[in-house]
């Protein structure tokens, strides 16, 4: 066999028999015989629908997010370790609502494993008011 050139492609479609959006990865390779001149392609067709439902929904995800960070003026921390399932609000702690205030946050930061992220630097300011 001769030269041969591959290709890879994604392209959406519309399924016939629901009228839906579905996309395909498509792969494959033109073939050519020199000796013959014969020519083919052989290649394959992989539905890749949920992969592309999935990545547009996290964009919107994360975009929700960046507007929710906005509106509400906080600042945010990124981390590369997980933070297991530490569950915090000090927000509405400070408006006098249920929750955990910056203190309990920090105490629950400080007692994971380094590997939870434990060793994450970090700082809360709390206010605490008293009626007097």
């Amino acid at each position: 066999m001769g030269a041969r050139r591959k290709f890879r492609n994604e392209v959406r479609l519309i399924r016939p028999c629901d009228g839906r959006f579905a996309w395909l990865e498509v792969r494959g390779q033109a073939l050519a015989d020199e000796a013959t001149g014969q020519k083919r392609m052989i290649g394959l067709s992989i539905d890749i629908t949920d992969r592309k439902e999935a990545e547009a929904a996290l964009a919107r995800s994360e975009e929700r997010l960046a507007l929710s960070v906005e509106a509400a003026d906080l600042g945010t921390f990124c981390c590369p370790m997980p933070l297991g399932n530490i569950i915090s609000n000090a927000k509405c702690k400070e408006l006098g609502m249920p929750g955990n205030d910056g203190y309990d946050l920090i105490q629950k930061v400080r007692s994971l494993s380094s590997v939870e992220g434990g060793g994450t630097p970090a700082v809360a300011l709390t206010a605490f008011a008293r009626s007097e």
